[in-house]
């Protein structure tokens, strides 16, 4: 009984331990794939989509106090 026992004990050890070990292992995997992938995908949507805003709005700004600029300048010139 004490062989059968210790014997048990060590099997059911060794057996939970692996189980428990690949189990962990592959929902830590999965897991932290899926947040990963999930949260650079966030990051990329929205790191991009502000970029864009910022860019166009840059952009626009820039662009449109230029033309205001030349505008009144050719204005004021034909003016004078």
């Amino acid at each position: 009984m004490n062989c059968l026992q210790v014997f048990l004990v060590n099997c059911l050890q060794v057996f939970l331990m692996n189980c428990l070990q690949v189990f962990l292992m592959n929902c830590l995997q999965v897991f932290l794939m899926n947040c990963l992938q999930g949260f650079l995908m966030n990051c990329l949507q929205v790191f991009l989509m502000n970029c864009l805003q910022v860019f166009l709005m840059n952009c626009l700004q820039v662009f449109l106090m230029n033309c205001l600029q030349v505008f009144l300048m050719n204005c004021l010139q034909v003016f004078l």
